[in-house]
């Protein structure tokens, strides 16, 4: 029984290399998301980013966008219905 779970890696140091193993990729991808970050960070500081997003002006709907809304739309729902 022991040679054969010998046999399928079942052996008692099979788990600690399984565990070494793992940690090691753990520890890759930790490395590689904090340059990746880091990177983006600098990134955004060099074009001027300083952490706040500005304010959008909410522009108020007009006749022209009312028309063009009207324009866009019927000709769908007509395509659809017909």
């Amino acid at each position: 029984m022991r040679l054969a779970a010998a046999c399928r890696a079942g052996a008692v140091g099979a788990s600690r290399a399984l565990f070494r193993a793992a940690a090691g990729a753990l520890a890759v991808l930790f490395a590689r998301s904090y340059q990746r970050a880091d990177g983006i960070h600098r990134a955004m500081q060099s074009r001027g980013f300083t952490g706040a997003f500005p304010a959008v002006a909410l522009g108020r709907l007009n006749l022209a966008d009312a028309a063009f809304l009207t324009l866009a739309v019927v000709p769908i729902v007509a395509v659809r219905f017909l």
